[in-house]
């Protein structure tokens, strides 16, 4: 571990002769801009790695896999605007990524896309400014939490969430954590779904509230404009 210090350049091939025995590779509390992703792969022991409170801008595509055994990745406290494609997948036993406290305002195509991971994963998206989710950016993840709490959406996105939370309720005490959007509950187009599936949602969302103060049990299709059928 080579934590809190002045680092501010890994180049690769710095950590040669631990690659069979190294389990934590930890810089947390350096000055990092960058790192050296594809060394990862050469490390297959490897079980957490943590580049928290550094001054990373970006995950790039394909970032940390293929890689058997890792577990937890730390990228929390960062500067990352962006997430590449796949940037998590081929982790079959991952069960923690944390990126809380960041500057990510978009979710890309398939930016936490996966092909495998443990059954109880943890994502960790808490306090950044996130508006805007592409379709794919959750394929093939089933998370047990997904904390997107004090972030910037003003409504969920059907073909975003549906299938997602389709997916989730099928997973034991499964949540997901909103508090702190501004939530705006108000257009037919974007909440009617969260209303006619409340029975499935309200499982996973015990924290969702409008901006006018309103839970999700109180919502009705007259709140959010919907015509009205007579």
């Amino acid at each position: 571990m080579l934590d809190v210090n002045k680092i501010s350049i890994v180049e690769s091939g710095a950590f040669e002769g631990s690659e069979k025995t190294a389990r934590t590779i930890s810089l947390y509390g350096n000055q990092l801009k960058d790192f050296p992703f594809g060394d990862i792969q050469k490390f297959p022991g490897l079980l957490t790695f943590n580049l928290g409170l550094n001054k990373l801008t970006s995950v790039p595509d394909s970032a940390f896999g293929p890689h058997p055994n890792l577990r937890t990745i730390i990228l929390a406290e960062n500067e990352i605007t962006s997430i590449g494609r796949g940037a998590f997948s081929g982790l079959p036993k991952l069960s923690t990524i944390e990126l809380s406290s960041n500057k990510i305002s978009t979710l890309g195509p398939q930016s936490l896309a996966m092909t495998g991971h443990s059954v109880g994963l943890a994502v960790l998206l808490s306090s950044n400014m996130i508006a805007d989710i592409a379709t794919d950016a959750f394929r093939g993840i089933t998370p047990a939490y997904l904390a997107l709490n004090k972030n910037s959406l003003e409504f969920l996105d059907k073909d975003v969430f549906l299938p997602l939370m389709q997916d989730m309720s099928k997973v034991e005490n499964a949540q997901i954590s909103f508090k702190g959007n501004p939530f705006s509950c108000s257009g037919c187009n974007n909440y009617q779904w969260l209303v006619e599936n409340k029975e499935i949602v309200m499982k996973l969302l015990t924290d969702f509230l409008c901006e006018d103060g309103k839970t999700l049990e109180d919502l009705e299709t007259t709140d959010i404009g919907c015509p009205v059928l007579l």
